[in-house]
């Protein structure tokens, strides 16, 4: 078990997600972030590496609920613990064979405190890939390439001496009045598509308690800008956060409390992942232009059909993407007598989900003549709708008993589980635009597609125990027994122990 102060080991540092924020807080935990896009920045965690061709996620509890680390304000965490070895694990079940991360919010405590922190961070990109941005000399390594396999090359040696002579006077006019930096381009596409980003951060808590009631009260935001916004291509994530955690000694032997949790995020339509993939195929020889006018190769006739405008694809879309979270629990402890508690709790987490989209003018330029080459066509313009909604329903009954006799202590836990989830959803979509400034479905003319998803689902039940005893806290005995049952399964064999 490795337990993380996370509040004092993050201290100072800017935290996108939860996941990806574990890097190095944990022996035999690997974290791996494979992507930088804001909104799509978690991390892939494994502990004590792969352990199955399936799943390898370790289960995640956050105060005692299973919920995405990712969907936590930072700044609501008291602790993280890591159970990596099976005897800390068994506990939790089949789904915690791969390990078990529990992390636990701040509660109040003490004399009401006002809290409030503001985070501004300027975002470079890191890696500065340094591709061939002279037209001329990518082209004669182009040509290399193809004699080293004995074929033809593909550009002449005319175009490369046009290039080179171009490049040389850039402020030059080619016969159609153009100047030669943009008629005869040498773009870096690595400097063109990145740019300085700016993420901030807003956090104010309240909290406090007495000797029988103890609450917190956090709202949270971040707009994390990315370095992906030239052209107002959106790529951007915005999060609200709201929690409040409330726990009240009703009487000396009856605890109840209160845990709600809300989160809001928008995400940008921006085509960053087909991006990244263009980055390796398009070539310098392509003017990156502006929107609605984005440049085409200006050497066409010799240039691969790959050597795409990469702003032309990742301006796409416009519209909306938003998702709503809330997580609701309800538990309440009775403690009859002494060393024997029981707790009961309750959780309820939806999720909704909207996405609407549609097509923008995303039209090509020819900048060697000054002159358009393509346009987009009303008529095949498109607007989705889609709309998605699943939810979770936990319950859970422990049981404790402990108890001290001379050098012995006993621990005796029984408990219940059950879980329900649910997911359906419905999309509708139309083709055929009236103007690029209408964007209601409802103006659209013809319906070219609509889906829905049944509600369905799967559901767990779980019963489980466990004994402790141990001798002079030196020798110590564990066992633990639990039983799964699936829906996933045949009635005649949905258990498992």
């Amino acid at each position: 078990v490795t337990s993380i102060n996370f509040a004092d080991q993050t201290e100072g540092r800017p935290i996108m997600s939860v996941s990806s924020a574990l890097s190095g807080l944990a022996a035999g935990m690997n974290v791996t972030q494979a992507s930088g896009q804001p909104g799509s920045d978690g991390a892939t965690i494994r502990v004590r590496g792969n352990g199955t061709f399936n799943t390898n996620s370790p289960l995640v509890l956050v105060d005692g609920i299973e919920w995405s680390m990712d969907n936590v304000n930072p700044n609501d965490i008291e602790s993280i613990s890591v159970l990596k070895d099976a005897a800390s694990t068994a506990i939790y079940g089949t789904r915690a064979a791969n390990g078990v991360i529990l992390i636990t919010t701040k509660s109040g405590k003490g004399k009401p405190q006002i809290s409030y922190s503001y985070s501004g961070v300027v975002q470079m990109p890191y890696n500065n890939l340094s591709f061939v941005s002279d037209y001329a000399r990518y082209m004669g390594l182009v040509n290399e390439a193809c004699d080293n396999v004995n074929t033809k090359g593909i550009f002449s040696q005319e175009s490369i001496d046009r290039w080179r002579a171009a490049s040389a006077d850039p402020n030059g006019l080619n016969e159609y009045g153009v100047p030669n930096y943009v008629a005869y381009p040498n773009t870096d596409w690595f400097d063109e598509i990145f740019e300085n980003g700016y993420s901030q951060e807003h956090n104010l808590s309240i909290s406090g308690g007495s000797e029988k009631i103890r609450y917190l009260l956090s709202l949270g935001y971040l707009d994390n800008q990315g370095v992906m916004g030239r052209f107002g291509i959106d790529s951007s994530t915005q999060k609200v956060n709201f929690r409040t955690n409330l726990e009240a000694d009703v009487t000396k032997w009856f605890t109840a409390g209160v845990r709600l949790f809300g989160q809001r995020q928008e995400y940008g339509l921006a085509n960053i992942s087909n991006a990244f993939n263009a980055l390796y195929q398009t070539t310098p020889g392509v003017y990156p232009g502006s929107v609605n006018a984005w440049g085409r190769p200006a050497l066409a006739a010799e240039e691969s059909s790959n050597a795409n405008n990469i702003f032309g694809m990742m301006y796409g879309s416009g519209g909306y993407n938003n998702s709503t979270r809330v997580n609701g629990s309800v538990y309440a402890t009775i403690r009859p007598y002494r060393g024997v508690s029981v707790e009961a709790t309750v959780n309820y987490s939806p999720t909704f989900g909207e996405r609407h989209s549609y097509g923008r003018e995303n039209g090509y330029w020819d900048y060697t003549t000054d002159t358009r080459y393509s346009s987009s066509d009303l008529s095949n313009a498109g607007v989705s709708n889609t709309t998605s909604r699943n939810y979770y329903l936990s319950s859970e009954i422990l049981a404790r008993y402990t108890a001290t006799v001379d050098d012995h202590d006993f621990g005796v836990l029984f408990g219940y589980s059950a879980m329900e989830y649910r997911t359906w959803g419905w999309g509708v979509s139309k083709q055929g635009a009236t103007d690029w400034t209408l964007n209601d479905l409802g103006t659209y003319e013809t319906l070219s597609g609509s889906s829905s998803t049944a509600k369905n689902g799967w559901g767990l039940r779980s019963y489980f125990g466990r004994i402790n005893y141990a001798y002079k806290n030196r020798y110590l005995l564990e066992a633990n027994l639990r039983a799964d049952g699936s829906s996933r399964f045949g009635s005649n064999n949905r258990y498992g122990i």
